[in-house]
Formats: C-alpha cells, sequence, structure tokens
C-alpha cells in the first residue's frame, strides 16, 4: 500500500475496494483530534471515527492499513471537496457540499455524528444517514439502548434500522433540515 501525504490538515484518498465496494476516505487534523471518514462512491458516510490528540500520520496510517494489503491507496492531487449530486428541495439546484469541508480544517471544533451537506446555491442544509453508517453507529454504541432493543435488534437488524431512520427523518423534519436524495453518483 502506498500513501502519499499532499496536505498539512486534510487529505483525501483516490477510490479503492472494501468488501467489494468502492470508497474513498478524508483525513482531517482538526482543533482537538484526527477525524477519518470514509464515504461511498455517492459521497455519502457509511464510517466516521474521531480521535482525539492523534496525529494525522498515524491514524491515516492505521486505517489505510486495514484496506486490501493488494491495493494501492494514492492520494489525490490537492484536496478536493465532497460533493454529492442531489437535488435542493429549496432552490432545485443540483450539488451538495459536505458541510465540514467549508471550514478549515483547524477550525472544526465539534464533528458531528451525522453528516450534513450544503446547497452550492443557496445554502439550505441536508442530513445524510446511510443504513451502513447507521448500523456502524448502533453496533458501536450498543449501552445506549434498551435490552428490549436489543432483543429486537437482533431479531431483525433491518427492521431496526428502519425504525431508527424514521426517528431520524421525524427528528431533522423538526429542524427543518432535509434528507439527502442522491440523484446518481458523482463526489
Amino acid at each position: 500500500m502506498l500513501v502519499r501525504r499532499k496536505g498539512e490538515r486534510r487529505f483525501r484518498t483516490e477510490y479503492y475496494y472494501r468488501n467489494g465496494k468502492r470508497r474513498f476516505a478524508i483525513f482531517e487534523r482538526t482543533l482537538h483530534g484526527t477525524l477519518t471518514t470514509e464515504f461511498n462512491e455517492n459521497g455519502e458516510v457509511v464510517y466516521q471515527d474521531y480521535k482525539k490528540d492523534s496525529s494525522l500520520d498515524d491514524v491515516a496510517g492505521l486505517y489505510l492499513g486495514s484496506v486490501a494489503e493488494d491495493q494501492v491507496v494514492e492520494l489525490r492531487d490537492g484536496y478536493e471537496m465532497v460533493r454529492i449530486d442531489a437535488e435542493c428541495g429549496g432552490c432545485g439546484g443540483i450539488g451538495l457540499v459536505r458541510e465540514l469541508d467549508l471550514k478549515d480544517a483547524a477550525e472544526i471544533r465539534d464533528v458531528p455524528v451525522v453528516p450534513v451537506y450544503v446547497c452550492a446555491g443557496c445554502g439550505n442544509r441536508f442530513y445524510s444517514m446511510t443504513d451502513e453508517y447507521l448500523g456502524y453507529l448502533v453496533g458501536r454504541n450498543d449501552g445506549v439502548f434498551t435490552s428490549n432493543e436489543l432483543s429486537e435488534k437482533r431479531a431483525d437488524e433491518k427492521a431496526f434500522i428502519n425504525e431508527l431512520q424514521e426517528y431520524i427523518v421525524r427528528f431533522f423534519a423538526a429542524k427543518k433540515i432535509g434528507k439527502v436524495r442522491v440523484a446518481k453518483g458523482r463526489c
């Protein structure tokens, strides 16, 4: 595996394959730690981890070491923001940008658990929560669920994730933040 560092505080890989799925990752040295985010080919988050007081090189090296040994993972020349081809419900424009990309990495104090994207045209905000990322969050935070909820999850994980998605939709709807609706892959 080859990794070439191109930036001081933020860098993005080219596409690679993990478990047969096309992915790319971003590593960001924020104000208090290092954020690792893996995206699917549409630019939607499928994994996110934040390590306080961790070196950018150490975190990136460990993460990329988990990608298949025979793959070469290279960094893009210059950082390119994550974009999703999705229609804005406000202005009808196509193109959402990851909200964290609008800040310098060094200025990021808090990392949202739920990824937020912003319309490039009018600034409307949208959240994105893939089933894959939600499943990862649930698996990593079993302690926040009751024993009955964990039993439901074990009985039918897909139904459990669907129910959580419904709660998330209602939560963000109350805040007037829409859900990203991917038109086609380009990020």
